[in-house]
């Protein structure tokens, strides 16, 4: 999330049902091997960094922090549902060091700084030397280790693998990741996810991301397949599009129908929402156009 891709409609469904988010990459990627110049060499980012004094980086980071809702931004923090307290500064370890000693260096210099926040990944190849720059910092009494907050989706993913080793579920999977995203899970994974639910509709594809999963075996799952109509973080622009309702006019069809038998051909399972039992009906005879 950066100014280039502000994430608006996640950001307020977010707020909504109280879930923190956290941006990374918030700089665009900028010299790593996922991301570019395009949000670090911004003519009117870089102007605005001039007209304050500032410079790109801290502009762009001033201007996450001020997306959110955190009460007093002096204290750095903002408070979970949970009780804990999550940084909001962290520091992203994606960008690989030459060598392990480099990466710990580079570590032991931000902690010292003030960074409690540390966001890092197995694909990263970074966790040795995170380790030892947080052991050294522990022995020296730099820090202590409640005051560290470290961001790691694979331990979460392995206690969803416990859960079907335990026979608790017999398959488990994810929503809204990335190809990246799913590219890191999957170096590491023991247990593939077997569904990705995404927001997915003919104004919004994900083909790059569909033809990702299809790949490497992965289910797509559209959520949200009529554009999210009628719900208050949707829009009109699906049930309501000119050239879509031409289509349904033209073969005797709802526009509901269209749009879900569209997903479908797509090879996608579609999750449209409706407590009205007409929509119900409608909904299922899609299926048997």
């Amino acid at each position: 999330m950066h100014p280039l891709w502000q994430r608006k409609k996640l950001r307020d469904y977010c707020s909504n049902v109280n879930i923190h988010v956290s941006a990374w990459s918030p700089l665009g990627g900028f010299g790593t091997f996922y991301g570019s110049n395009s949000v670090m060499e911004n003519p009117v980012i870089e102007e605005i960094a001039k007209k304050h004094g500032k410079t790109v980086t801290q502009v762009l980071l001033t201007w996450g922090l001020e997306q959110g809702k955190h009460g007093d931004t002096r204290e750095r923090v903002s408070q979970l549902y949970s009780g804990i307290a999550i940084p909001l500064i962290g520091f992203g370890t994606a960008a690989k060091a030459d060598n392990i000693d480099q990466m710990k260096q580079v570590v032991d210099t931000a902690l010292q700084v003030g960074y409690r926040h540390l966001d890092t990944a197995s694909i990263y190849g970074t966790e040795p030397a995170l380790g030892e720059a947080l052991n050294h910092a522990f022995l020296m009494g730099i820090i202590n280790r409640d005051e560290i907050f470290v961001t790691n989706i694979e331990s979460i993913w392995r206690g969803m693998e416990q859960c079907v080793e335990l026979g608790l579920t017999k398959s488990i999977g994810v929503r809204n990741l990335s190809c990246k995203k799913l590219s890191d899970l999957l170096s590491y994974a023991n247990i593939s996810p077997a569904v990705n639910q995404e927001e997915m509709h003919p104004l919004w594809q994900r083909k790059k991301l569909r033809d990702y999963c299809s790949n490497v075996n992965i289910h797509v799952s559209a959520w949200s397949p009529l554009g999210g109509f009628g719900t208050f973080y949707g829009s009109n622009s699906m049930m309501e599009n000119p050239v879509i309702e031409e289509i349904a006019k033209k073969h005797g069809k709802t526009v509901t129908q269209v749009l879900l038998t569209w997903g479908l051909e797509q090879g996608v399972s579609v999750l449209p929402k409706s407590y009205n039992t007409s929509s119900c009906i409608e909904t299922i005879r899609c299926i048997s156009r």
